[in-house]
């Protein structure tokens, strides 16, 4: 943690409680101020039950002195627990720790300023670095919610909202810089104005790459030259030494390793003592150049990426290896060549995420004795030939006719489905109403029956009534309606059919008639013989048959030769019309 900032700010996510509460009350000791944000996700190690019941207890342990008050009232707050931890660790009861603390400032979220300031960490405090894997944590935020504090919801809402100031802000900052670095790329010496200018006399203007420390971008002509060194110069011995913060200077004594420096104050022994590394313990991006690459389909790719790492161990990457950077670099360069060769162009562009976490851990793997963690690798652009890519986009337009040729047909499909619907659909409704009027029609048809055969019913009734009453008239319409009939039946068989069967006095139709009336009145006279004998019994029905044999007599001989003669009428007028 450097002192030469004015106000350190540190973002207290991921941070164990007790050794962040230890650190900052040493720096604050020292007269650093010091602002800790984000308190609610400060890390206890343990199980959370356990934490939760230890803090009951602490709760409860001040009730032994003065029961009837209760003790002192403490605040659940994430921030006040962390600031009276830090309090418990340094003499707050004295006029120097009275100080100390008043250069401490604690809060939950992230609130202005402090929003728009840069924030570290401390890596002798992070969970990452100080639990081993697997071990259980729990949050203050949460601890605290628990045991009474009621601003979890709220401080969730203001740390959302900034998180969206804050990726608006950032995006503007990149358009910004992205705009940088595009005038000064317009407004750069191309190349080969370079190569004029350095191959001139070493007299002029211009010193030539060596003079500038250009041989190696290290910045040493003799050491290792590659395109990821970085020159990095050595901090003297001056006795008194400020470490920066995310910084570990590594000492030897007389030639051998002596120890680490950490952020802060630090003393050496002049002559003897020497800062032989400095180690950048923040997360640092590697550009890594554009590479060929053969995919399992033998076509070669160009592909280039960023690799991002961090230093986790000091010594290793100083003593492990020349030059870590580099080395991991290389690394991933064979890294992506190999896993390439053994995936198919499509299988390397659609599972670009799965490429990127099977480099990253195939770094970590091979870098664990250098002191170096693989954080993530990118990877930039994939470039693949012409010849690949037109038969790239052949194989997508070809595809496309082949989804509409399909969407086609598909509706046609459904258009002839629907129209054998409705055809089907209208014979349904067409044979349905040619039922209902089948049965309509013989509905009407069975009652017009049923109606004839009633009035049928009715006139043969009313005819047997007058009969029995022995009215004249009826008889006389009775043997006409006889008449009738039989000369029309007589005429429908003589139209109908080609043989035609005649009674032998067909040339007499007067005696043919009255043989047809003389029928009609036996059994006119049998009917009336059969009432008689039911109404009066055997002595009335002699009288009545007399009787009746003479109206009948009379009737045959007073009327037949007038229903001849005009029965002879019809029959000539009907066959006349014929």
């Amino acid at each position: 943690m450097s002192t030469f900032e004015p106000v350190i700010v540190i973002d207290g996510k991921g941070h164990l409680l007790g050794r962040l509460a230890s650190i900052v009350a040493k720096q604050i000791l020292n007269g650093q101020k010091v602002v800790v944000v984000r308190c609610e996700q400060l890390n206890i190690s343990g199980e959370f039950f356990r934490a939760k019941l230890k803090y009951h207890a602490y709760l409860r342990k001040i009730t032994r002195y003065n029961p009837t008050r209760g003790g002192p009232f403490h605040f659940r707050a994430p921030a006040r627990i962390f600031y009276k931890t830090v309090r418990g660790m340094m003499p707050h009861k004295t006029a120097r720790g009275a100080a100390a603390l008043e250069r401490l400032k604690v809060f939950e979220g992230v609130p202005p300023p402090y929003d728009t300031k840069k924030r570290v960490v401390v890596p002798q405090a992070l969970r990452v670095l100080r639990l081993k894997p697997g071990r259980k944590f729990c949050t203050v935020g949460r601890l605290s919610h628990e045991v009474g504090w009621k601003y979890q919801d709220v401080v969730a809402r203001l740390e959302e909202r900034r998180k969206v100031k804050s990726a608006a802000y950032y995006e503007r900052k990149r358009a910004v810089r992205k705009q940088l670095a595009e005038a000064k790329k317009s407004a750069a010496v191309d190349k080969k104005t370079k190569a004029k200018l350095f191959t001139s006399d070493s007299s002029h203007a211009f010193p030539g790459p060596q003079s500038l420390g250009l041989g190696g971008i290290g910045g040493s002509g003799g050491g290792q030259t590659s395109y990821f060194q970085k020159s990095q110069s050595l901090p003297a011995n001056t006795i008194i030494r400020f470490v920066p913060q995310q910084t570990a200077w590594i000492v030897e004594r007389m030639g051998k390793f002596n120890r680490i420096l950490s952020p802060g104050l630090a003393i050496l022994i002049p002559i003897i003592d020497r800062i032989a590394y400095v180690q950048s313990l923040k997360e640092s991006a590697i550009e890594i150049p554009s590479q060929s690459a053969i995919t399992a389909d033998n076509v070669t790719l160009d592909l280039d990426g960023v690799l991002y790492t961090r230093v986790v161990d000091a010594y290793k990457a100083s003593y492990g290896v020349e030059d870590a950077e580099y080395a991991i670099s290389q690394l991933a360069q064979t890294t992506m060549r190999s896993e390439i060769g053994q995936l198919t162009l499509d299988h390397v562009l659609k599972e670009r995420a799965n490429l990127n976490s099977n480099i990253t851990q195939a770094i970590n793997e091979a870098s664990q004795a250098w002191g170096v963690v693989c954080l993530r690798y990118e990877i930039r652009d994939i470039h693949a030939p012409d010849g690949v890519v037109a038969a790239m986009h052949r194989q997508v337009t070809a595809e496309r006719s082949k989804r509409a040729e399909i969407l086609d047909s598909e509706g046609q499909r459904q258009s002839a489905i629907n129209i054998a619907e409705g055809r089907k659909q209208s014979v349904i409704l067409a044979s349905e109403a040619l039922k209902a009027e089948q049965i309509n029609q013989a509905s009407g048809e069975a009652e017009a029956i049923l109606m004839k055969a009633e009035a049928t019913a009715r006139g043969i009734d009313a005819v047997a009534k007058a009969l029995s009453h022995g009215e004249l008239d009826a008889q006389r319409a009775v043997s006409l309606s006889v008449a009738e009939k039989y000369v029309d039946a007589f005429g429908r068989l003589a139209k109908e059919g080609t043989a035609v069967v005649v009674p032998g006095n067909v040339g007499d139709m007067a005696s043919m008639i009255t043989s047809a009336l003389a029928v009609y009145g036996k059994v006119n006279a049998g009917q009336l013989k059969a009432l008689s004998h039911g109404e009066s019994g055997a002595s009335s029905d002699r009288s009545s048959e007399n009787g009746v044999d003479q109206v009948i007599a009379a009737e045959t001989k007073g009327t037949s030769q007038d229903v001849a003669k005009t029965l002879l009428d019809g029959f000539e007028r009907t066959r006349e019309r014929r």
